[in-house]
């Protein structure tokens, strides 16, 4: 009779010790995970996580245990150290799966390793910042356990397997190969489908295949397909509206917050009350309260407020490489349908700049910015910036920023666009006091202090008697959604961010309750711009060239490319929802019904075969 007990094949007591201190971090750092998401998310009890995470784990468990069999079963010395390497890699990801949802709001991504591991002067940051974290230290002392675990459990002697019968060892062996098989068979053909419906509570408890085995979105078209795409660009552009430009003369700045959320705001969501100045602008200026971020990045969010694309991934892993990193935006240059938005300002006479003061060369942002025509772009490394104390990603404050944007405005001609964007409020928090680690709160409300001085600044020096301001988040912050996000906003929680509008020529203040995105932005700047403007139908303007009492054109349908599941963009038209499953020639409508169902996957297609 063979006995399989968990680790009763393990043999030499290094060999043993190692092992079962790999399982034990295993499970430890699951059971506190557990813990962690059953706190922040809305409407599970601790129990109802815990045998959800459980049961998508149990395939990860059976994996183990049939590899482990594996080894037993062959007793190859090579193939068992292979294997047992493999183990270790799967426990390791299990815990940097764990790290990565904590402090970024994400499952891990094969992609996002590709395009940020060589980054590893930003890698030590985070583990710094990190590490001054509870959880943050247990999953970093974790992953140092399983390191000095790792060296004695996979050179240790190979696994046997106790059979009464030596002349039935051959049979056994056959047996326990089928088991190992099936085992491993049924953990990846099920363990990856464990959140399959794609709702937050599984996406939080699915296990590591799940967060490693979606990748229908790599799925290339077809030369085919590609031939329909004139055809269908063409079906596009029939449809988009063309209105009267307004041909305005006067400036705009742009404000782009880092992770700046509606649940920060007391105004926009009544759950905290993190910014204060940014809720008086609001209160007194014009307040989008349902406004939506179109990408859970900001490189997300760059493309669809300056180029007006819905930010959806390659379909290939094509990248530039750069810094030892990988480029992001690369590809991402040219919207089919539209002129970027420096380049509608610089063509009607506008000087564009773009300032940061983050490190622009991250992810392709400087090389992008500059091909999609600003005639400026200035970020952390400018020696405007030296001698001030740098923080996360070496940047300085959001403070030095805007110093430096008032030294730029001081000599700038009339007519400028003018977009900053800021980093201070990027996690892991860094307190710009005291330059320690600091929290959420504290934050926010250094940024809300200081933009708040620059919109009084504003006001003083008279800008706003020729020019308008914008101020929205890039995205939604990299934090799980909380209870009351949920019951507010339901399944848009997590790309809801504020807008606000201050223009003294529209009538304020004003709450403006019809939903929009950060492609309206494009949209409605293009309009204020240019003399005239071609949008898609599909988008919303609140400058649509019209009347005052009517310029406010809300969308026909939102995007929102997500992060949970890279595979899905969730389409809103009305009150009809959608989720489009990103899968090359058969990308297509996979839960729920929209009436303009062929516009909207026509158009994502087309965005996705012009990369």
């Amino acid at each position: 009779m063979v006995k399989l007990p968990l680790v009763g094949f393990v043999s030499g007591q290094w060999s043993r010790i190692a092992f079962y201190m790999v399982l034990l971090i295993f499970i430890a750092y699951r059971a506190y995970f557990v813990a962690f998401i059953s706190v922040d998310t809305s409407g599970y009890s601790f129990a109802e996580m815990l045998f959800e995470t459980l049961s998508n784990d149990v395939y990860v468990i059976a994996f183990i245990v049939s590899l482990e069999i594996l080894i037993a079963s062959l007793r190859i010395r090579l193939f068992s150290i292979i294997i047992k390497s493999l183990i270790v890699l799967l426990v390791f990801g299990v815990i940097t799966d764990v790290l990565v949802f904590k402090y970024m709001a994400n499952r891990i991504n094969i992609d996002d390793i590709i395009q940020y591991g060589g980054e590893v002067a930003v890698i030590g940051e985070m583990v710094n910042v990190v590490s001054s974290t509870y959880f943050g230290l247990l999953g970093l002392l974790l992953i140092g356990l399983l390191v000095l675990a790792t060296p004695g459990f996979i050179l240790s002697s190979d696994f046997t397997v106790n059979v009464a019968s030596q002349h039935k060892t051959t049979g056994n062996r056959l047996l326990l190969i089928v088991l190992a098989g099936l085992g491993t068979f049924l953990s990846f053909v099920y363990g990856g489908a464990s959140a399959g419906n794609n709702n937050i509570h599984q996406l939080r408890s699915g296990n590591i295949f799940y967060a490693l085995s979606s990748y229908s979105y790599k799925n290339k078209y077809s030369l085919d397909f590609k031939e329909q795409y004139v055809a269908v660009k063409q079906t596009i552009e029939d449809s988009r509206r063309c209105v009267r430009g307004m041909a305005e003369q006067r400036n705009v700045i742009l404000v782009i917050v880092e992770s700046l959320s509606a649940y920060h705001s007391h105004y926009f969501s009544g759950l905290n009350n993190f910014t204060p100045n940014i809720d008086t602008i609001a209160r007194k200026n014009i307040a989008f309260k349902n406004f939506h971020a179109n990408g859970f990045t900001t490189v997300g969010g760059y493309m669809a407020l300056l180029n007006g694309l819905i930010p959806v991934p390659k379909t290939s892993n094509e990248h530039t490489a750069a810094r030892g990193g990988w480029v992001a935006l690369s590809g991402f240059e040219n919207n089919p349908f539209s002129l970027s938005l420096p380049e509608v300002f610089n063509e009607n006479g506008y000087q564009t700049l773009f300032m940061s003061n983050a490190d622009l060369a991250f992810a392709g942002s400087l090389d992008w910015l500059q091909n999609i025509g600003f005639q400026t772009v200035e970020d952390a490394s400018s020696p405007e910036f030296d001698g001030y104390p740098r923080f996360l990603f070496n940047a300085p404050s959001d403070a030095a920023l805007f110093t430096l944007a008032k030294k730029r405005m001081a000599v700038l001609n009339n007519k400028y666009l003018l977009v900053l964007s800021m980093i201070s409020t990027h996690r892991p928090y860094i307190d710009v006091v005291s330059g320690q680690p600091g929290n959420e709160k504290s934050s926010f409300m250094q940024l809300d202090k200081v933009l708040g001085e620059f919109y009084r600044y504003l006001q003083d020096s008279g800008y706003f008697d020729n020019g308008i301001l914008l101020i929205t988040g890039d995205h939604r912050a990299m934090t799980p959604t909380a209870a009351g996000e949920l019951e507010l906003f339901g399944d848009s929680a997590g790309n809801r961010v504020p807008l606000i509008l201050v223009d003294r020529n529209l009538p304020a203040p004003v709450e403006v309750l019809d939903h929009y995105q950060h492609v309206d932005v494009f949209s409605s700047l293009k309009t204020f711009a240019g003399s005239e403007s071609c949008e898609l139908d599909l988008f919303g303007s609140f400058y649509n060239g019209q009347s005052k009492a009517s310029r406010f054109q809300p969308p026909q349908c939102l995007f929102f490319a997500r992060g949970d599941d890279r595979n899905m963009v969730s389409v809103r038209c009305g009150e009809q929802k959608a989720a489009v499953l990103l899968d090359g020639d058969d990308t297509r409508i996979v839960k729920g019904e929209l009436n303009q169902a062929s516009t909207v996957v026509q158009l994502i297609n087309a965005l996705r075969i012009k990369q």
